[in-house]
């Protein structure tokens, strides 16, 4: 009786006394979409943005599918045609435009969200980026010596860490969510973990490492070209590249595509093409693989590895 209560105390303008019966409606049953639109309609009316932001996400991650979520999230961008959350979702859904990669907010309320979660939830999906980057990389490294400078790019909770770690004499971990830094930290792999945004970072970094690591982070740009070319300039001579992609079909003129799921697909030649354009990445190996299960349904990707050639002729 609460949601019908506080529908009627909003339409008559009377907003605490709504909020008050809307709050009792949408604990007792928080995926009740005509409460939430009502009660994040009032909290809009009032001017508590953040407060909208966090109760439809909250939404759409519980119910982990956007398709579940349309409505709200339709809703969600009626009221903040600018928030870049809503619009990312929105754009993964109906493919109107494609972002050339995802937003920052985006992101860090994903993965602020899914922290506590992440590792329990990719073990039922059978997820194997970080052992299959780490044997691409086995096949072109020594026997790990602990001397190289190493840097997990997107390192998220750290599943990388233990297996990075046998290669560095330092390893540093770097995120855009404070979340998954805080899980990392827990892990006791890394030397150094860093709050940022990647090529923000990597930018910041001139010839500093031998080896740069990135799992299951690069889906989340479209365009490569920024990124790949800032790790570029933060390699070393001889230093090595190996990350993952998820693979798009090689069709005309594709180049990357934005899936429902929110994370990017890119094509073979795509890949290929932008790494060669960074002018100091020699593509060496790229590796058709299983990322994971979804859906009982195998996410196809690629695992690449790309070298900084070093004064002498090296190869792969």
């Amino acid at each position: 009786i609460h949601y019908p209560l506080g529908a009627a105390l909003a339409e008559l303008g009377r907003d605490e006394e709504a909020l008050a019966a809307l709050s009792i409606a949408h604990r007792n049953r928080p995926d009740h979409d005509a409460t939430l639109i009502v009660l994040t309609t009032v909290l809009h009316r009032q001017g508590r943005l953040e407060e909208v932001r966090n109760l439809i996400g909250a939404a759409v991650f519980r119910r982990g599918s956007v398709a579940k979520s349309l409505a709200l999230l339709q809703h969600g961008q009626a009221l903040m045609p600018d928030d870049p959350v809503t619009r990312h979702r929105l754009s993964a859904w109906f493919g109107q435009e494609t972002p050339a990669r995802a937003a920052d907010a985006y992101v860090i309320d994903l993965f602020d969200r899914y922290a506590d979660l992440f590792d329990h939830d990719l073990s039922r999906l059978d997820y194997r980026a970080p052992e299959l980057l780490i044997e691409a990389v086995a096949a072109v490294l020594d026997s790990p010596a602990g001397t190289l400078e190493v840097l997990d790019a997107g390192c998220g909770t750290g599943l990388c860490g233990p297996l990075l770690r046998p290669y560095a004499r330092c390893l540093t971990g770097v995120d855009l969510s404070a979340g998954m830094i805080e899980k990392a930290q827990e892990r006791g792999s890394y030397d150094t973990l860093i709050v940022a945004e990647l090529t923000a970072f990597l930018t910041g970094q001139p010839a500093r490492y031998d080896l740069i690591g990135s799992a299951d982070t690069l889906v989340y740009f479209g365009d490569l070209a920024p990124v790949l070319t800032a790790a570029a300039a933060a390699l070393r001579p001889d230093g090595w590249l190996a990350f993952t992609v998820e693979q798009a079909p090689d069709e005309p003129a594709l180049t990357f595509r934005l899936n429902r799921s929110g994370r990017y697909g890119h094509t073979a030649d795509y890949v290929r093409q932008t790494l060669a354009a960074t002018g100091l990445l020699a593509p060496c190996r790229m590796t058709n693989i299983i990322l994971r299960q979804e859906e009982n349904t195998p996410v196809h990707g690629y695992a690449v590895l790309a070298q900084r050639p070093g004064s002498l002729d090296s190869t792969a």
